[in-house]
C-alpha cells in the first residue's frame, strides 16, 4: 500500500519540479546609429543599417523591414539570429525595386529574446523624387 502512494507521489514530485518558469520579462533594447532619420535615397541606392540590441538574459533573432506610409513592406525582410546579451548588426541592402514611389517610408526593426520582443522605427526615410 505504502508503495502505492509513493509512485504517484514521485511522479506528481518530478512533473512540477521539471516546469521550470522563465523569468525574463523584460524585453531586448534597440539601438539605430543608421540610417538617420530624414535621409533620401533612390532607387539602386545601397543603405548601410546599424543597429545594437542588448538584453538582460540572452538574445534570439531579428528582423528589419523598409515599409511603405501604411506599414506594408516593399522590401523583403532581412533576418538572422543573434547571440550573447548585446549584439551589434551591420548590414547593406539595395533599394531594387523600380516601383517603390517617391515618399516617406520606415524602417522597422524588431528583436527578440525568445520571450519578448522589442521595435524601433526609423521614421521619414525618403525616396527622393526623380
Amino acid at each position: 500500500m505504502r508503495r502505492c502512494l509513493f509512485v504517484p507521489f514521485l511522479v506528481l514530485l518530478l512533473a512540477v519540479s521539471s516546469c521550470k518558469k522563465n523569468n525574463d520579462s523584460t524585453p531586448p533594447s534597440i539601438t539605430v546609429s543608421s540610417p538617420v532619420s530624414l535621409q533620401q535615397f533612390n532607387v539602386y541606392d545601397t543603405v548601410t543599417v546599424t543597429f545594437t540590441a542588448s538584453d538582460d538574459v540572452d538574445l534570439g533573432s531579428y528582423s528589419v523591414k523598409l515599409e511603405d506610409t501604411d506599414l506594408l513592406p516593399v522590401l523583403p525582410a532581412f533576418t538572422g539570429t543573434m547571440n550573447g546579451t548585446s549584439q551589434t548588426i551591420s548590414f547593406r541592402f539595395v533599394i531594387d525595386n523600380i516601383r517603390i514611389e517617391s515618399g516617406g517610408y520606415y524602417l522597422y526593426i524588431e528583436v527578440s529574446d525568445g520571450n519578448n520582443r522589442q521595435h524601433a522605427f526609423v521614421p521619414e526615410i525618403g525616396r527622393a523624387h526623380v
